[in-house]
């Protein structure tokens, strides 16, 4: 090479060719910071060029150094798996570039040069692999023991005789390439499972500067020896490229691309005008940016440049050249190729098509024309007759907590009133009042609504309509709704106080929206359409609590909070004086009876328990009498019900169905779920008016199996909501106990995600020590490892490279069960490290709305960038889920395996995943053998599929997570009072 020039600009420029993978941010993020890389992503089904001529496939491999070709769901022999990733293979060689193919792009390297694809006999999804032998040559130069990650179930087989025979004439043999695939040379071996015998594992083509490894160097558990041989390709892409003398041919090339360049600029300028596909970048905007441009190359050619020295070609000026080709490519990436709406709108750039994304906008609602508050206000009044708008600060009182329990507060605002709504997340809690579970459930959130007041936002995604409602059925407004997450996050931003909080700030939550969305909300995200038996029931509901009683379990103290308008702060004095008399002060009388006053026995005469009740008021204090009615009562309410659980031969058939899509290599884990229904007599609102004590009334099943369900599995993430009718479809209760948080963030945008997967059932003869030695087997591994790598790729394409795991696969104690789980953590550009509520410290941050930096935007996008939540989906994720739909036989979730949490209006936020829950809708009813309609509680229940699972285990699997919330349904732990189906 000579003097002066050097093989490849810096940055380099990589194109990423997407096969739908879930780790693709991964292997992005890993190239960006190994390689110092501009990385470029596209689909490998990108329609600008799948369906265009080989021309315009060359000319997007011209405006880069080198490919990867990544890896994804499906078989290399077919085309609709690997899309461009095939048309690698076939370029010529003036038009050829280095490409690593990783996973699937190295079996397609390896089709296309002789090699067959076959099926392995045990597929290796998140398993390591601990016998990987390599020869210290090509991308393994220097590197020592490999510990590697596998996500496959498909090996390529180049007919050598160590996979044929299981043997070798001799050592070196082993390192030759095969008659069958004379171009290929193998440079890496894996013997881990002996059924598999050898399984090749990385390979290199000997003319051409193509190189394929078949594990994952992106993984988290590949060990830093695995993931080195990016940074090795990267060093043999190089080497062939200066020995090929790309840059000169290219530099030269460019001689007689000028008028080319011109006359392609304007043919793609008329087709624009004529609605064909085509780049919109016009001539004159062309010669505007080559204009700009030209007068900055001459600094940035000092020595150690990466461009060529001065010099002409036919009057051509190269340096120049290279410079107005690079900031064009740059533009030209920004615009059309790195973004998710060109599909859309082909034919648009990505300005273009943002400004034609905010004229639909426009078009459609005129919330993109005002802030939320003007907009309700110019509808419906004036901020003094509407004192819940964008709130000026933040009224706070604060007390200790003593022994408060969440119920107690519950009681004293009447939320167990069948007829009011309500949304409560209640922390499970250990004896001493504290959280359940080390790390997580610190706080308690009761939400208050307002009569006539508090707003309900309903959202359904099949017909993309919005309702802002209140409680009383009026309707504020509703319009088109496309993005409903950009839509909540422009809202927030809206509503963010104008005010520092007028008292103590440390509560996570100072009001805003509070409710769920669904497991369809989140399909929508990924572009998986619903399903066509989806009910018309809102898929996001958000009810907007402007008043709040946050209870810190850690710290033992009682926020009362109001975002209304400053005379709101009575109710704040009011209500947090009540709390402090009844329930905290010392010169308290109750304890329990006041929040949950005892029923007398008369009124208990008419359901024959008089008996049983007379006994109970003999033995037990107050307290206690209270516990046992409500099981007693629950029970009377349910003795009729009928239950209808998943049967274990549909089950199984379906476990099946999973691992054989799994060992196609369509899927690497498919979390599989099925739904539970349980019959019981409609709530008689009638029965609760006539009570004196309405919280024993037979009608209030849902808050009496919301406490139920607490007192038998406490969880950190504990819900309560009762939502009633809406335009789209019927009142809802919903009573949860998960375990798992989905996603938080605190008020600077640090993220934080725990991920659960790996279940041990607690028993008798189950120890801990036990379940520490079931949970660190490979199944149980695998499962919660792909579910981390997915959520770091999730991660990653927020925060960039400020992704980390700081606790991997770790045993967690809960009431019913041992979960294996992980935490990983994603933090802002210029912000420290993660903090989730629970490690918050007094005083708490607060990004002031007159800064204007609104990191914690960054949640949001995170949250709609990650669901459905991977956990109850599998990976790759859009794959799996359109696998799923097909094998559940296209049923819709609903709330179930969707996320539940709130949004809060100083930035944070919270959600856990919605399982260990039991949901109603209050229109869903059932007939049965000439019987009155009954409602219908729907429990969804359900595990990982993976190739190491068993049909049996995963129905089994499934059972001890539905028994821990359809064991609510009874008032005897472990004895569920219900019959079969």
């Amino acid at each position: 090479m000579a003097p002066g020039i050097t093989a490849v600009p810096t940055p380099a420029r990589i194109l990423f060719l997407d096969a739908y993978d879930s780790f693709t941010n991964n292997i992005v993020t890993q190239a960006r910071e190994t390689l110092g890389a501009d990385v470029t992503v596209i689909h490998i089904d990108d329609e600008r060029y799948i369906g265009a001529g080989h021309d315009d496939f060359l000319e997007l491999l011209s405006a880069f150094d080198a490919v990867i070709a990544g890896p994804g769901p499906g078989d290399p022999s077919r085309e609709q798996d690997v899309g461009l990733l095939g048309k690698l293979w076939s370029v010529d060689e003036k038009d050829m570039l280095p490409v690593l193919g990783i996973c699937l792009g190295y079996q397609s390297l390896a089709l296309a040069f002789g090699a067959s694809i076959e099926r392995l006999p045990e597929p290796r999804h998140g398993v390591m692999t601990n016998d990987f032998l390599h020869d210290d040559r090509s991308i393994f130069k220097g590197i020592g023991e490999v510990k590697a990650t596998q996500y496959h179930s498909l090996r390529v087989n180049i007919g050598h005789s160590i996979q044929t025979q299981n043997s070798v004439s001799y050592p070196k043999q082993l390192w030759e390439p095969t008659e069958q695939c004379p171009d290929l040379e193998p440079l890496a071996w894996d013997w881990d499972v002996p059924p598999n015998k050898a399984v090749l594992m990385a390979t290199r083509h000997l003319h051409k500067p193509f190189w394929g490894v078949q594990y994952h160097p992106e993984s988290i558990c590949t060990n830093e020896e695995g993931a080195r041989v990016v940074g090795n390709w990267w060093r043999e892409a190089q080497g062939w490229i200066a020995e090929n003398k790309i840059l000169r041919l290219r530099q030269l090339e460019l001689t007689s691309r000028v008028p080319v360049l011109a006359q392609t600029i304007q043919r793609k300028e008329e087709q624009a005008r004529e609605g064909k596909e085509g780049d919109p970048m016009t001539s004159s905007r062309m010669m505007l940016k080559l204009d700009k441009c030209g007068d900055a190359v001459q600094s940035r050619t000092g020595p150690g440049s990466t461009f060529l020295s001065t010099r002409k070609v036919q009057g051509v000026d190269l340096l120049r050249l290279d410079a107005l080709e690079r900031a064009l490519h740059q533009e030209w990436e920004k615009e059309t190729v790195n973004t998710k709406l060109v599909p859309k709108y082909p034919s648009m750039s990505k300005l273009d098509v943002l400004k034609k994304g905010y004229e639909i906008s426009r078009e459609n609602s005129e919330f993109s024309q005002q802030a939320f508050g003007e907009d309700i206000m110019a509808r419906n009044g004036t901020k003094s007759t509407m004192p819940w708008l964008r709130p000026d600060t933040v009224h706070v009182k604060t007390c200790g907590s003593g022994q408060l329990r969440v119920s107690e507060v519950c009681g004293m605002v009447r939320m167990h009133d069948p007829l009011s709504q309500a949304v409560v997340f209640e922390s499970g809690l250990k004896p001493g009042l504290l959280p359940s579970e080390v790390g997580t459930g610190r706080y308690s959130i009761v939400g208050i609504f307002v009569p006539n007041e508090t707003l309900r936002l309903s959202y359904s995604v099949y017909s993309r309509t919005l309702y802002w409602k209140t409680g009383q059925g009026k309707t504020y407004y509703h319009r088109r709704v496309e993005d409903i997450w950009e839509y909540l996050r422009e809202l927030m931003d809206d509503l963010r106080p104008i005010k520092e909080p007028a008292g103590p700030r440390f509560a996570p939550f100072w009001g805003g929206l509070m409710g769920y969305a669904s497991y369809e909300a989140g399909l929508d995200t990924i572009g998986v359409k619903p399903s066509p038996r989806q009910n018309t029931n809102p898929d996001l509901q958000f009810a907007f609590i402007t008043r709040s009683i946050v209870i810190d379990h850690t710290m033992k103290k009682v926020y009362v909070q109001s975002i209304r308008s400053a005379d709101d702060m009575r109710w704040v004095v009011a209500t947090q004086e009540s709390l402090f008399n009844r329930f905290i002060s010392p010169n308290r009388i109750r304890p329990l009876a006041e929040s949950y006053p005892l029923v007398p026995k008369h009124q208990l005469y008419g359901l024959g328990l008089h008996a049983v009740v007379s006994d109970i008021s003999r033995l037990y204090p107050a307290d206690v009498q209270v516990k046992h009615l409500h099981h007693l009562l629950l029970r009377e309410k349910i003795k009729d019900g009928m239950c209808s659980p998943p049967l274990r031969k549909g089950y199984e058939s379906m476990v099946e169905s999973c691992q054989e899509e799994i060992a196609a290599g369509n899927s690497y884990e498919l979390c599989l779920t099925q739904q539970t229904t349980f019959l019981l007599p409609p709530t008689d609102i009638q029965s609760w008016k006539n009570q004196t004590n309405p919280i024993f009334a037979p009608g209030n099943v849902p808050w009496t199996l919301f406490r139920n369900i607490m007192d038998r599995n406490p969880a950190p993430f504990g819900a309560y909501i009762r939502f009633g009718n809406c335009d789209m479809g019927s009142g809802v209760s919903i009573v949860s106990s998960s375990p798992e948080r989905f996603m938080s963030w605190d008020r600077k945008g640090r993220t934080q995600c725990r991920p659960i997967k790996g279940t041990v059932r607690k028993g008798p003869n189950v120890t801990r020590a036990d379940a520490d030695e079931i949970l660190q087997s490979s199944k149980e591994r695998a499962e919660n490892l792909m579910i981390v790598d997915l959520t770091r790729h999730q991660l990653h394409g927020v925060f960039g490279s400020n992704v980390t795991v700081p606790h991997l696969m770790e045993v967690e104690e809960y009431e019913t069960v041992y979960q294996l789980v992980s935490v990983v953590e994603g933090v802002p550009p210029g912000v420290d490290h993660a903090r989730t509520p629970e490690d918050w410290e007094e005083p708490s941050d607060y990004v002031s709305v007159k800064t204007r930096a609104n990191t914690s935007a960054y949640g949001i996008r995170a949250l709609a960038a990650s669901l459905p939540p991977g956990s109850m989906t599998g990976a790759p994720k859009k794959r799996s889920c359109e696998l799923l739909k097909e094998i559940e036989e296209d049923e819709p979730r609903g709330i179930y395996a969707g996320v539940l949490g709130y949004l809060d209006v100083g930035g944070g936020g919270d959600f856990s995943v919605v399982i260990r829950t039991a949901v109603c809708w209050e229109e869903d009813r059932v007939e049965r053998e000439g019987k009155e309609a009954r409602e219908v509680w729907r429990i969804g229940a359900g595990g990982a599929v993976t190739s190491q699972s068993t049909a049996s285990g995963e129905y089994d699997e499934m059972f001890v997570k539905l028994g821990a919330t359809l064991g609510a349904f009874t008032a005897d732990p472990g004895h569920p009072a219900y019959p079969m189906e």
